[in-house]
């Protein structure tokens, strides 16, 4: 590889009389061709790193263009205070050459192993470091460079790499993705590709369907790009350099930041110097840096989602056997027909509560069919304030968990029924519980009361509604917690972000996604950038009969799982559960203007006050709520 750069910077030259070339008495037998055709332009500058660096920046000033080489630990460690001082901090556009990278002098031992370099590199400010894994990748990096202002390293490996078409990036995407499979990520920076592409085609030919990614830039970070690129799927990341290196560091800087629910395993030069002679094969196999050691990772880190995917399901039966023991108490839930209000009934009846559910005249009660021996169904509709009060004098319960609505699709999220069919409704109902002696209120709130935030929302976060429904919620939960208050009754108001699981509406996202693919056809997606809050219907229904039933639990709870994710890992997830073999196309469906971009409950205070946590985890509820779907079809 560092031949052909030699021969892209000599091109360059040819028409490029600003370009210089300096080395410290190193690169013969490769640089001899430069030295010939660029005459007083190569400088050999001896065995002077620290003065050659400095030159370098000096010459960058006047208007060159210099490109500096040398073995990479002595054009990096060696010379580190001049790149720092005189190249980063005055901002100096030199490019340097480290060449060897990794292991790449193996035999030589550990005074010339290349291991740090990235590291130190990445970590000054104004630094670019570019780290090609092929040939193509150092062209497409060689012709980028010219926008690029300030100083550039370029970690050259000995070998060429894999001889493999890289597919086009640009400065603003720095991601090149090989193979788009979606049962593990294998991510690579550089000198380790040929072992990471061996280790990828051995994994394909076992039956793994790998996603295969290389990042030729390593600072500053691509990490949007990166994120978009990475397949819903546990991630290896295999580097030649230590631990802590820039692209293991960005991989789990994004991971944690983006909560991406799935395990990632590093692979690396550990911390602690090569102590064998042997050539870059040795050194590598030792290090379990190996084409072999790579694939090992892989499975083992599939096989460890599998077994931790099985465990959750065996902590969730057990939980269904031993149940925490509550008081009885009689239970009424409004809306009971719904996604949201038949949960609640099932887990309410499932704890032996005495339960009531009202159901609009004329709506189905098909979520409930099969338990409808199990507790009272009670048509209602909650429009008539004479028929609630007579409804609320004759059952009199101890709580009522109020998830009617009027409104809730997209299409009526802006209509003034949001008004007319809920605000006096659920002021009248609170009014009846009152008079029928209720001692619990529990209403079901939105996040689409707090309007658009890019963080973690609490409860104590300001609400701004964009739509009439968000309004509308939170004029219900002013005006029904006054009411309440006025009233002497212990009042709960839960703000749901996302919900999704068995018997959902199927015009929702999730399930119109399912129906899709179960019918063998591709879905029209958006891009997918959105950051949503998913949270299993098994568990909003335990948060809310956990607040229903507790005696201090009071004022607002979000409700969510508290681990957002990309609406396009969840299109992904579901079509490997499906058809893992069809390819998706994002963005085929353009934004919405009011588009929500980021969902995310801090739900510390429902763990606090009731000891709930979310249980279900995103890919055994995707598992569970496409089997329910696929049973249905």
């Amino acid at each position: 590889m560092r031949n052909h750069l030699v021969g892209l910077i000599g091109d360059a030259a040819r028409s490029q009389p600003d370009i210089l070339f300096l080395t410290a008495d190193l690169g013969f037998s490769v640089v001899e061709p430069l030295q010939e055709s660029m005459g007083p332009r190569f400088i050999n500058a001896g065995i002077a790193e620290a003065n050659m660096i400095t030159m370098a920046a000096a010459l960058s000033f006047c208007g060159f263009q210099p490109y500096v080489y040398s073995i990479t630990p002595f054009i990096t460690a060696r010379c580190y205070e001049q790149i720092r001082n005189d190249v980063c901090y005055h901002g100096a556009p030199v490019r340097l050459i480290g060449t060897a990278a990794g292991f790449s002098y193996g035999t030589l031992g550990p005074t010339h192993h290349a291991l740090e370099d990235a590291t130190i590199m990445a970590t000054l400010p104004g630094m670019t470091v570019f780290s090609p894994a092929t040939i193509s990748e150092l062209d497409r990096l060689f012709a980028l460079s010219s926008g690029i202002e300030g100083a550039i390293y370029f970690r050259i490996a000995r070998e060429n790499g894999p001889n493999r078409q890289s597919p086009p990036f640009d400065l603003e995407k720095p991601v090149v993705v090989w193979s788009g499979g979606n049962a593990i990520n294998l991510v690579t920076s550089g000198s380790l590709a040929g072992e990471v592409f061996a280790a990828a085609d051995a994994l394909q030919a076992g039956g793994v369907d790998v996603r295969l990614i290389s990042l030729p830039i390593l600072a500053p970070f691509p990490a949007t790009a990166l994120w978009n690129a990475l397949a819903a799927a546990p991630t290896v990341v295999a580097f030649e350099g230590y631990e802590g290196n820039p692209l293991e560091a960005g991989v789990a800087r994004l991971l944690s930041e983006k909560a991406s629910g799935y395990p990632a395993r590093f692979l690396n030069a550990g911390r602690h110097f090569a102590k064998k002679v042997g050539g870059t094969d040795f050194q590598r196999a030792a290090f379990q840096l190996d084409a072999a050691a790579i694939a090992a990772a892989a499975r083992s880190l599939i096989d460890q989602r599998r077994e931790n995917a099985s465990a959750h399901l065996r902590v969730k039966a057990t939980e269904a056997e031993t149940l925490h023991e509550e008081i009885r108490m009689k239970i009424l839930v409004t809306g009971a027909g719904g996604f949201v209000g038949a949960a609640v009934v099932r887990e309410a009846v499932r704890r032996g509560h005495e339960v009531f559910g009202t159901i609009r005249p004329g709506s189905s009660d098909g979520r409930l069919v099969d338990i409808a021996s199990d507790f009272r169904l009670v048509p209602a509709d909650l429009r008539n304030r004479v028929e609630v009060t007579a409804m609320m004098r004759e059952l009199r319960p101890d709580a009522v968990v109020h998830v009617a609505w009027s409104g809730v699709s997209n299409r009526d999220r802006l209509e003034r029924l949001q008004i007319t069919d809920n605000i006096e409704t659920s002021c009248h109902l609170l009014d009846a519980s009152a008079e029928a002696g209720v001692s619990k209120f529990v209403g079901l709130g939105s996040q689409g009361e707090y309007g658009p935030f890019d963080r973690k929302i609490t409860e104590q976060d300001l609400p701004a509604p964009t739509t009439l429904y968000g309004a509308s919620k939170l004029a219900v939960y002013y005006l029904t917690r006054q009411l309440a208050a006025q009233a002497g009754m212990s009042y709960a108001w839960m703000r749901l972000f996302s919900a999704y699981g068995p018997r959902d509406n199927p015009v929702w996202l999730i399930p119109s996604l399912i129906q899709e693919m179960l019918a063998g056809r591709r879905p029209k997606t958006t891009l997918g950038e959105q950051s949503w809050d998913y949270l299993f219907i098994d568990d909003i229904a335990s948060a809310i009969l956990a607040v229903s039933t507790s005696k201090t639990a009071e004022g607002t709870f979000n409700l969510g799982s508290g681990q957002p994710i990309r609406v396009k890992s969840v299109v992904e997830k579901i079509r490997n559960l499906i058809a893992p073999h069809m390819e998706l196309v994002f963005g085929e469906i353009p934004y919405r203007t009011d588009q929500v971009w980021h969902m995310e409950a801090d739900i510390t205070r429902l763990g606090t006050e009731v000891g709930w946590a979310p249980r279900t985890d995103i890919d055994v509820g995707l598992a569970a709520t496409v089997q329910w779907f696929r049973d249905k079809a």
